[in-house]
């Protein structure tokens, strides 16, 4: 079974450059980072996938339609 390591930056009090920190040290020690957004917005989810995050937790995705944006927010 695979590590991973939940960043949490909704209840987290983390910035962007310590989240970039934070991703890299969790891909040096193996395991995979997932970063937990505070919103779903497209420009916060585009942040932590630059940065290297292996998967997203997004909060409040309450309907299809959120998922659609948030999904399509993912795609380059």
């Amino acid at each position: 079974m695979g590590q991973w390591v939940l960043i949490d930056c909704e209840h987290g009090n983390i910035a962007d450059s310590e989240m970039y920190l934070a991703v890299a040290a969790v891909v040096s020690g193996g395991a995979s980072p997932i970063v937990r957004l505070p919103a779903g917005e497209p420009w916060l989810i585009k942040r932590a996938l630059d940065c290297g995050a292996h998967g997203l937790l997004i909060p409040m995705c309450e309907t299809r339609e959120q998922a659609e944006l948030i999904m399509n927010a993912c795609r380059y």
